[in-house]
C-alpha cells in the first residue's frame, strides 16, 4: 500500500540534479539537463543544510527526493542511508534503474516510500518487477506510477496488466507536453480516452485542477523546496517570484519564513503535496 507524505510532517523536496541514466523524451527535466547550473549540491553540504534544518523544524523530518534520478548522483545512497538511521522518513521517485533503493530499503525497513517510475523502453519489466517486490520485502511501500504518453499507451495497458497480476500498485500519469503536432492532456483523441477510462480509469474532462490563488500555504514555513543550484524556495512553482517563495541560497544562517502566504499561483505545482499544504 502506497503511503501518502504526511502533511503534518515538516520537511524538504531535495531536487539534487537533472541528471538521469535515461532519456525519456516526454521528460519534462530534458530541458533542465541542458541547463548551466552554477553549483551543485554535495553530500557535506546536503548534510549540513539538513542539520540547519533540524534546528529550525522539529525532527524527525520527511524528505522527499526528485529530479533527475535521485540515484544518479553517486552520494544519493549514503545521504539517503544516513537520513534513515535518523529516524527520518524518505520518500522516493525513482526509475528504479539500479539497486539503491532496494538496497536503502534494507536499511530503512518501514521508513522509505518510493514512487516507482516504469521507464518503457529502458527499463526491462521483469527486472523492474523483481525490484518492487524486494522493496516491499524489507517493508518499505511502493506505487508505480506510469507516464501515458500517447504512442505507447496502448502497449502500456499490457504492462498495467502484468502489474496488476503481480499485485503491484500502480497509476497512469497523463502525459503534459508536446508531441507530433498535439498539445497534451488536451489532444488525446477519442480512442485514446477510451484506452484512459477502461484501463486506468481516467476522464480527461474531470482532470480540473484545483485553483489555488490567494489560500494561505504553508510552504516555506513548514516545507521548503531545494533546488540543484543550491536554491532554496518555499514551494515548487516557477511562477511564484515574490521574495517570500524565494528564501535564498543554503548556508547556515537560513532561515525560514514565520507565517503562512497567500499562493500566488492560478493552480499549485505541487500537486497532492500542495494542496495539502494549504491552510
Amino acid at each position: 500500500m502506497w503511503r501518502r507524505p504526511d502533511i503534518t510532517q515538516q520537511g524538504v523536496m531535495w531536487y539534487l540534479s537533472w541528471d538521469c541514466q535515461y532519456s525519456c523524451e516526454y521528460c519534462w527535466t530534458q530541458g533542465w539537463r541542458r541547463s548551466k547550473i552554477k553549483s551543485y549540491w554535495t553530500l557535506n553540504d546536503a548534510q549540513e543544510f539538513t542539520n540547519v534544518l533540524e534546528s529550525l523544524m522539529c525532527p524527525p523530518l520527511q524528505h522527499s527526493f526528485s529530479g533527475g534520478e535521485p540515484t544518479a548522483v553517486e552520494w544519493f545512497e549514503e545521504f539517503a542511508a544516513w537520513l534513515l538511521k535518523r529516524g527520518n522518513v524518505v520518500f522516493v521517485n525513482s526509475n528504479m534503474s539500479n539497486d539503491v533503493i532496494v538496497n536503502l530499503a534494507e536499511i530503512g525497513k518501514g521508513l522509505m516510500n518510493i514512487n516507482a517510475s516504469y521507464q518503457h523502453g529502458f527499463a526491462d519489466v521483469d527486472d523492474f518487477i523483481n525490484k518492487v517486490h524486494s522493496v516491499n520485502s524489507f517493508g518499505s511501500t511502493v506505487y508505480v506510477s506510469i507516464v501515458l504518453f500517447p504512442p505507447l499507451l496502448h502497449h502500456l495497458r499490457l504492462v498495467k496488466e502484468r502489474f496488476d497480476k503481480e499485485g503491484i500498485g500502480n497509476g497512469g500519469i497523463l502525459f503534459h507536453g508536446l508531441w507530433n503536432g498535439g498539445s497534451y492532456p488536451n489532444d488525446y483523441t477519442l480512442d485514446d480516452e477510451r484506452v484512459l477510462e477502461d484501463t486506468w480509469g481516467i476522464r480527461i474532462e474531470t482532470c480540473t485542477p484545483v485553483p489555488t490563488k490567494g489560500h494561505p500555504c504553508r510552504a516555506g514555513k513548514d516545507f521548503i523546496t531545494a533546488w540543484p543550484g543550491k536554491n532554496i524556495t518555499g514551494c515548487l512553482s516557477s511562477h511564484a517570484e515574490s521574495i517570500p517563495n524565494y528564501m535564498g541560497i543554503a548556508r547556515p544562517d537560513f532561515k525560514l519564513l514565520e507565517c503562512a502566504y497567500p499562493c500566488e499561483v492560478e493552480y499549485c505545482p505541487c500537486a497532492e503535496i500542495g494542496e495539502a499544504l494549504r491552510c
